[in-house]
Order: structure tokens, then C-alpha cells, then sequence
């Protein structure tokens, strides 16, 4: 669960590890922020670490929708629970400027 702005939550074999945000040094860039945090990311276990800007999806919109009805989703259940969250991100985090998202190979 999400309590505070600012906190970063990976979450591994069912555990939360909240994190205080990066803060950038006067010389430091956002690409080595990214760095940093993928270095974190595979430390922890994370095998693929990817960031995308918080948008809604568009094009996409309607394939997410049917293949949600379709139930491709599989045991999934979750995300036939507010679709309309999964597909605008910001409904949920409307501050989030990126998402950040993970793979683990199991």
C-alpha cells in the first residue's frame, strides 16, 4: 500500500521494500538516475527494468478492453477490477510523472 508521496515500492516474492526517492546532485543527470535505479533493480533480483512517462492508454485502449473480456488475463482477476485504472495510470497516482516497470524470470 502506497501511504506517502514520494516512496518507491519494488516489491519481490511477496515482500514491499519502500524506498526514499533519489534526489539529483546538482551534476547529475537523469540518465544516471535511471542507472542507478536499474542497478538497485537487478541487485534486488529484477532480470528487465523499463520507465515509460504516465500517460493514458489511446491506441491501446480497446485491444486492453477485449482482451480483458476475452479472458486472456487469465487467473488474473485483478485486473478485470477497474479497468479504467489500468488503462489511465493517473487516476490512480495523479502526481506520477513515470512508471516504472519490472520483470522477474521465474
Amino acid at each position: 500500500m502506497f501511504r506517502g508521496q514520494n516512496l518507491i515500492c519494488l516489491s519481490r516474492n511477496s515482500r514491499a521494500l519502500l524506498v526514499r526517492p533519489f534526489l539529483l546532485a546538482d551534476n547529475e543527470s537523469v540518465v544516471t538516475l535511471s542507472a542507478r535505479i536499474k542497478a538497485k533493480a537487478a541487485e534486488l533480483g529484477i532480470d528487465k527494468l523499463g520507465f515509460s512517462r504516465v500517460a493514458p492508454l489511446t491506441e491501446d485502449r480497446a485491444h486492453f478492453l477485449d482482451w480483458l473480456h476475452r479472458g486472456y488475463h487469465g487467473e488474473m482477476a485483478w485486473l478485470e477490477r477497474e479497468p479504467e485504472k489500468r488503462i489511465d495510470p493517473e487516476l490512480i497516482f495523479p502526481d506520477a510523472k513515470t512508471v516504472i516497470s519490472a520483470a522477474v524470470n521465474y
